[in-house]
């Protein structure tokens, strides 16, 4: 019988035989019944190279997984087709195979060199941003791997599971990629750290989807995802060439040299640090001078109220993708570049990138973000005074590496808390013109241009401009709620008409220059 190519596979081809590998064979169970296998799930790849999803479903299991082996080539015949799923899409096929209780295989014995081995379907770094949160289709990515940790566990929704974190890389930056349950812990640490005294080693994560974590992209493993070492592919090779001249080793995320209690350093003793790895796990108290406002991050994000976690637009509302909130508001995210005090009026001094999250940013700009955000007449292209004049301030921070600063080209530090406020030391602000970044974060320590002390209000009247493009995609997912919150704010305090959907806050004290009233509420629409 003639021997059907995946790519013709279709709703009439119940008759259709086909020649296939399995691969990304794995088995699906619930959290609550562990030891029982609800479904089969592998992909089917053909001597073309196309690939199709298939499944064996809860009654079949006992008769084909004794059959069914990774890697091995099969002759499959009568089964049924069914539409694609509509989520976690492992492949680009319209169709999905299942197996029947008819259904024949026959292991070929004989597989020819030229069989394709890996169903694999690239994504760029920069494609995957693209990509998070969206639940459609899982993604395929390869990268130099620069670091893996040890497994630990995790409680999800009562359920322990075993985790494991790696690091990879394509030359101009890295994320990190995050292994559950069985692959954590079959994952070969141990053999790819020796490996990689005497090659790179090139990693292939295939069935992954992505979200984001502080901003910064994660990449998240499935019951479904697959790992490959040095896979033999031109995208794996071409790696290999390209990391030729750098360090092969692969090193372990661990905390040898981390401490629980508070180290006081400086801000140039951290400059210097160039592996964010080693230092992960310190906190360090410094003291710190404003030099600039980072020009290419939103001052603000729409953070969930219960877990802080970005929402997503979900209708004519939002949801948080963590833990499913539909309420939200405007929380701080403020990108600063800190120097030591002493190196003030240095042409080149040493510097670092802090950023204050939440109650931290309130703390340093002393309104809240909701209130900020809703009652400025702020848009992309400008960030508020009460930003802008904290320029020269001297602060004592508590601050420590987060973990998206290991997925960056540049290492930040986040802001814990904030010991004092010693005030300005200089009696001008920056303009424009200093507050300027290269696409890639780093600051321009060119010499710094003034204004004069008579025209400080001048200036804080009139918000610096920060980047277009970056603000304006941000602000865009939060239009909604902070324009809802600006005609609010000048209305009397009155019961909306439909209180499921109105998020009420109230803010309960004056805000100095926030243009608000000094007892008034906050509404958005969801």
């Amino acid at each position: 019988m003639t021997i059907t190519p995946l790519k013709n596979i279709n709703a009439s081809s119940l008759q259709a035989k086909i020649c296939a590998r399995v691969t990304r064979l794995s088995e699906f169970r619930l959290d609550n019944s562990p030891h029982k296998i609800q479904r089969l799930d592998f992909v089917l790849l053909d001597e073309e190279g196309e690939a199709i999803e298939a499944q064996v479903r809860e009654r079949q299991v006992d008769r084909y997984k004794p059959l069914l082996k990774e890697d091995e080539v099969y002759f499959i015949q009568y089964f049924q087709i069914f539409p694609a799923k509509t989520t976690y899409r492992a492949v680009n096929h319209m169709y999905l195979i299942k197996f029947t209780n008819y259904t024949e295989i026959h292991k070929m014995a004989t597989i020819p060199p030229t069989f394709s081995k890996i169903a694999y379907s690239l994504v760029s770094f920069d494609m995957l941003k693209t990509r998070i949160d969206n639940i459609n289709d899982m993604s395929d990515v390869i990268g130099k791997l620069t670091t893996v940790a040890h497994t630990t566990t995790s409680y999800v929704k009562g359920v322990q599971k075993h985790i494991r974190r790696l690091y990879l890389t394509d030359g101009r930056e890295s994320i990190e990629a995050v292994l559950w349950g069985r692959q954590a812990i079959d994952f070969p640490a141990e053999q790819v750290i020796e490996e990689s005294k005497r090659t790179s080693i090139i990693i292939l994560l295939l069935g992954i989807t992505c979200k984001s974590h502080e901003g910064q992209l994660k990449l998240q493993g499935s019951t479904t995802c697959q790992w490959h070492i040095n896979p033999i592919i031109p995208e794996a090779i071409a790696l290999q060439n390209r990391f030729k001249a750098y360090s092969y080793e692969v090193s372990w995320l661990n905390a040898p040299t981390t401490s629980t209690e508070t180290i006081t350093t400086s801000i140039n003793d951290l400059a210097d640090v160039t592996n964010p790895h080693k230092i992960y796990g310190n906190t360090y108290q410094v003291e710190i001078v404003i030099k600039a406002l980072k020009s290419n991050q939103p001052w603000w994000y729409l953070g969930c109220t219960s877990c802080h976690k970005r929402v997503l637009e979900d209708g004519s509302g939002y949801k948080c993708p963590k833990c499913g909130a539909a309420t939200a508001e405007p929380m701080y995210r403020i990108t600063m570049i800190a120097i030591d005090p002493a190196n003030f009026n240095e042409e080149d001094p040493k510097s670092i990138e802090i950023i204050f999250f939440g109650a931290t940013g309130e703390q340093l700009t002393g309104v809240s973000a909701l209130t900020l955000a809703a009652s400025s007449t702020i848009n992309s292209e400008t960030i508020p005074s009460e930003i802008t004049r904290l320029y020269g301030n001297k602060y004592t921070l508590k601050i420590s590496v987060p973990f998206s600063s290991m997925q960056r080209a540049d290492i930040s530090f986040q802001v814990k808390s904030i010991i004092n406020t010693s005030g300005p030391i200089a009696p001008t602000l920056p303009t424009t013109s200093q507050i300027s970044e290269t696409t890639s974060g780093q600051v321009h320590n060119s010499a710094p241009a003034t204004i004069s002390q008579e025209e400080h209000k001048k200036d804080t009247d009139n918000p610096l401009p920060l980047d277009e493009t970056p603000l304006r995609e941000h602000v865009a997912s939060a239009t909604k709620a902070t324009e809802a919150g600006k005609r609010h704010l000048t209305e009397e305090d009155t019961e909306p008409s439909d209180p499921k959907n109105i998020i009420r806050y109230q803010v309960s004290s004056p805000i100095a220059n926030a243009g608000c009233l000094s007892r008034s509420y906050f509404s958005c629409t969801f």
